[in-house]
């Protein structure tokens, strides 16, 4: 799946945790187009990764909320691991975790992940 998409289920994700959302909604967070966003969200249908309810609400599929879920929890680690491994500000592990979920290895995540969970313990 390409970053772009990516980003679309994680805010798809986080957005609709806190309303009901539209496509109108997720253009305006992204700051994209709404065609751009109808396009997208039409390709996620046919892959079975949302619905849209009549009303225009998306709602994530079992499949959507599973790689969403994953996408999210990757975001979340890295952004754990930079703050508090490499003390830097919340804004500044957030912005380089945006960047860094797309393009570390699966091993890479992990370790931080296994890093994190250490260095919690007692």
């Amino acid at each position: 799946m390409s970053e772009a998409r990516e980003m679309y289920l994680k805010h798809i994700y986080c957005l609709s945790k806190i309303q009901s959302l539209k496509a109108v909604d997720l253009a305006k967070h992204m700051n994209i187009s709404k065609a751009s966003v109808s396009k997208t969200l039409k390709t996620f249908k046919q892959q079975n990764l949302i619905n849209l309810k009549e009303n225009g609400s998306i709602i994530l599929t079992s499949e959507g909320l599973k790689i969403a879920t994953a996408l999210y929890d990757r975001f979340v680690t890295i952004q754990k691991f930079l703050k508090e491994s490499l003390d830097l500000t919340e804004e500044e592990s957030s912005k380089n975790a945006c960047h860094m979920e797309h393009c570390i290895t699966d091993d890479c995540y992990y370790k931080m992940k296994h890093y994190i969970k250490e260095e919690t313990k007692c």
